[in-house]
């Protein structure tokens, strides 16, 4: 079993102790039964496991617009945390396919391989290499946490004088990706002494 399919049933199992809690017997076997949430329903893959905790966020939904209606939007609802909760997990990956893929791995993938690619010898550095190197920065833009953004940014500065037009076309590529997917770019911090190389 993989860590995202025991993270994902833990939040089945916790829905299911919420509807004990809120739902008498009756109803709380029918809501199971009807979303299918018995240990036998369950699919095994992640896939499965994401479609349904995605499912259960759905029916957190209705459920609070419910109450809302009912009671005024500002009525205290642990619904509204256990939605929060379980929403916050499920926005840490992504399908891809039909498969799921966490974001920051994702992006700890193309940082990998934009080092590998920037490393080798400037008489490689051709146009692929470049290409390559843009599809790294649109995956580091788009899954990327801050802190992955803002280290492979200044590596890539750092590399600037090895091969200025080249390093540069693919930093202004960074950047674009950064000011479409962010919406800004991220300040470099710095981590390291400039002495420091990160290839």
């Amino acid at each position: 079993m993989t860590a995202l399919a025991s993270e994902l049933l833990n939040v089945i199992d916790d829905y299911k102790k919420l509807l004990k809690k809120r739902l008498p017997k009756p109803g709380r076997i029918a809501k199971i039964g009807q979303m299918k949430l018995n240990s036998n329903q369950l699919p095994t893959d992640d896939f499965g496991l994401f479609q349904k905790a995605r499912s259960i966020v759905a029916e957190l939904d209705r459920e609070i617009n419910e109450q809302n209606e009912k009671n005024g939007y500002y009525t205290y609802s642990g619904l509204k945390k256990f939605r929060a909760y379980i929403n916050d997990r499920l926005q840490e990956y992504f399908i891809c396919g039909d498969k799921i893929v966490h974001k920051t791995q994702k992006a700890a993938a193309a940082i990998i391989q934009a080092v590998q690619l920037a490393g080798l010898p400037d008489d490689m550095l051709q146009e692929d290499v470049k290409q390559a190197l843009k599809v790294c920065n649109t995956a580091i833009a788009e899954y990327g946490s801050t802190t992955q953004q803002q280290s492979y940014r200044r590596t890539v500065e750092k590399q600037i004088s090895r091969n200025v037009a080249f390093f540069t076309d693919v930093l202004n590529h960074l950047d674009s990706e950064f000011d479409e997917k962010v919406g800004e770019r991220p300040i470099a911090i710095t981590l390291f002494s400039d002495e420091d190389d990160h290839f």
